[in-house]
């Protein structure tokens, strides 16, 4: 979800398309939900920090799954 911030900032760019204003913010802010049919086997991982590091816990994860399900054969 966008922040409040970001909406406002886009509001006074006049290059960027958008239909999210910031006037929406709190319509749309209450209104979300967020996708629980992932959660089950969902992978969570910061994009706080660098993109390789990102990229490397997201592969460390994806490996991790697959080394479980190749040992439960």
């Amino acid at each position: 979800m966008k922040s409040k911030i970001g909406l406002g900032l886009r509001d006074e760019n006049t290059t960027e398309t958008s239909d999210a204003r910031l006037e929406d913010f709190e319509k749309l802010n209450t209104a979300y939900q967020p996708p629980s049919e992932l959660a089950p086997d969902l992978n969570r991982v910061s994009t706080n920090a660098s993109v390789s590091d990102a990229v490397n816990a997201i592969l460390f994860c994806l490996a991790e799954k697959q080394s479980i399900v190749t040992n439960n054969k």
